[in-house]
């Protein structure tokens, strides 16, 4: 769910200004894996000094084409992902429109998930379920024995909620989790890879989920956008 704006300095073709919005676009698909259509930019042009970035601050050599990219995105990014963000981006502006990487500064804002409004004034919040599997958000655990929750990299219907997600084990795969005496690595590593994308769906439910003291089927029902009402419980 990432917004991102754009500032140049005035002047630059129209050729010039989309080159910029496409590749910073395609490097956040490649790095965030965000959804294809998550696109919401703001580009503006600056001159008389409007936009001023100094040429040689942190050993740069920054010129006329300085273009300074702000992207505003849901919190809970590694530091790995966001180098690789940082990286793609500069690559693919270097070849489409041709900037030069001391020329390009990029600075992420991280939000939570109840910053964002996608339209009507309402906060959105999403359910996650996987097909066939009710999630109780409320289940108490076997008294003496404590809970882990194993998180692991998202897939792409949980990626625009967040880069990670709990891990979800194929059933094929309970015996080998579970067994005691188990100790190869990398088979248990090969059992934390994200569910199949297409075991799941995600769709916008009720703000009763938000609360632990409702646990029936009705969190996990979907509604219609404009039925979510304008606070985070019920």
């Amino acid at each position: 769910m990432p917004l991102v704006r754009i500032s140049l300095q005035a002047g630059k073709p129209e050729p010039y200004r989309t080159a910029i919005s496409n590749e910073v676009y395609q490097a956040m698909r490649q790095t965030l894996d965000i959804p294809d259509g998550d696109r919401f930019q703001v580009i503006t042009e600056h001159s008389g000094g409007q936009l001023v970035a100094d040429p040689h601050f942190m050993g740069m050599n920054r010129s006329a084409d300085f273009v300074l990219i702000q992207i505003f995105l849901s919190r809970g990014r590694t530091t790995a992902i966001k180098q690789a963000l940082y990286r793609s981006i500069a690559e693919r502006l270097a070849i489409s429109p041709g900037i030069q990487a001391d020329d390009v500064m990029i600075v992420l804002t991280e939000v939570g998930l109840d910053d964002w409004s996608f339209g009507r004034g309402k906060l959105s919040m999403y359910f996650i379920l996987r097909v066939g599997q009710r999630i109780r958000k409320n289940s108490p655990p076997d008294r003496g024995v404590g809970n882990t929750v194993v998180v692991g990299s998202s897939n792409a219907v949980t990626s625009p909620v967040h880069d990670r997600m709990p891990v979800i084990l194929d059933p094929d795969g309970h015996d080998l989790w579970l067994d005691p005496g188990m100790k190869d690595v990398s088979a248990a590593s090969e059992l934390l890879k994200p569910c199949d994308a297409r075991l799941m769906r995600c769709f916008p439910v009720s703000v009763r989920i938000n609360r632990v003291a409702n646990d029936d089927e009705e969190c996990c029902s979907a509604v219609e956008l404009t039925q979510i009402q304008n606070r985070l419980f019920q």
